[in-house]
Formats: C-alpha cells, structure tokens, sequence
C-alpha cells in the first residue's frame, strides 16, 4: 500500500510540472492607463469658450435726448404754429438739462398735429377762470397747445399726461405747471430763472413738440 500511495503522488507532481512546449497563460495587462500617459478627454466635457455676448443696439437718439440744441435762431418773442386737427392728447412731459441749454418736451398721441402758441406773459393765469397760478421762476413762458381732443372724446388706449407740475433738473427752466384743456387748448406754464430766448420745433415717430430754452445768448 506505501508503494502503491508513492507512485501515485510521483504520477500527479509530473503531471502538474511545467514541461517542454508547456506556456502559462498570459496575464491581461492593466485596462486602466497609469497618471503618466493621461487620460483621453472627453469632448462632451471640455469647457467650451464662452460665446461673445452680442452688443445691444443702441438706441436711437431722439431730439429730447441729444445734446446740441435746435437749430435756428433763439428769441423771447412769440413764436406759434397752426398744427393740424385730428385727435391729439400730450402723453408726457419731461425736462432735462444740457451744456448751453434747457429741454422741455411734451410727447404727443393722435393721428392730429398739435399746433402751439409760446410766448413770455407777465403772470399765469388760468384758462376760463383766469384765476393766478403760482409758477417758480422769475419768468414765466406759457405754452398753449392747440387742437388738443377733450378727454371724454379720447380713444381708451391714450392714456393723456394729468399730472400738475414737472420739476426742473438743476438747470434754468425751474418747473412746468399743468392748467387745464378748454376749447382744445391745453396750457403749460414754464417758470425760468429769468427770461431767456427759446427755440421750438416738432419732431415725428413719436409726435414731439421742443422747446430749448437757451442758457446764454
């Protein structure tokens, strides 16, 4: 039995020996790349630069914005203008201040002209009643805006300007006072520091009447 057991383990040890023309099975190299060779980057993942933000438009400058007063030639003598009928309402009134000149803009609404009476008057008094109506400055321009529609009579999308007063901006025009719309003149009162000449014009797209009231000169 002893010899029988020694033959048999003999038998298994030659046959677990490596023999000749016997290869070990290779081993599978690393899948993973080791820190020096990197690591493919994935296109989805790189940052992408950031696009040029595209400049916004500017706007277009509009005549109560610009910096060069009206052309022509300034005066403190009445100046007027028939305009056209049609429906008219003032949207807006603003003042602003500029290098050698004050700004008075009123914006318009209407498929109508509004015409205009500006003139220097000694003390503002108000349409119809002709009671006095206290106005800041040593000057008082009153500006009458002519073919002005009555509010009952206006379109419900115009929304018409109803405030009372405007205040100036540092400058020489101080204030403009609203009146009251009576026979489809509608009129504002200017107070200024002192009387100054002034230049008017219209402008379209939207409707505007402007008054540049003059610092020097």
């Amino acid at each position: 039995m002893l010899l029988a057991a020694l033959g048999a383990a003999a038998l298994i040890a030659a046959a677990c020996a490596p023999g000749e023309g016997f290869e070990e099975p290779a081993i599978p190299e690393d899948p993973v790349e080791s820190p020096e060779d990197g690591v493919e980057d994935d296109p989805a993942a790189e940052p992408t630069p950031a696009e040029e933000p595209t400049p916004a438009e500017e706007p277009t400058e509009g005549p109560d914005d610009a910096t060069q007063r009206l052309e022509g030639e300034p005066s403190t003598g009445p100046v007027s203008d028939a305009g056209e009928p049609g429906v008219v309402a003032v949207t807006d009134v603003r003042v602003g201040t500029h290098e050698g000149f004050d700004r008075v803009v009123f914006e318009i609404e209407g498929d109508g002209v509004a015409g205009w009476d500006v003139r220097y008057v000694d003390e503002a008094t108000s349409q119809g009643s002709g009671e006095p109506i206290a106005v800041e400055g040593e000057a008082v321009l009153a500006v009458s805006l002519s073919n002005v529609t009555l509010p009952p009579e206006l379109p419900e999308e115009i929304d018409r300007f109803d405030e009372d007063a405007v205040p100036g901006t540092g400058g020489v025009v101080l204030e403009v006072v609203h009146d009251t719309i009576f026979e489809g003149i509608q009129t504002f009162f200017v107070g200024v520091d002192a009387e100054r000449a002034v230049l008017i014009d219209r402008f379209d797209d939207p409707q505007r009447i402007v008054i540049d009231v003059v610092h020097d000169g």
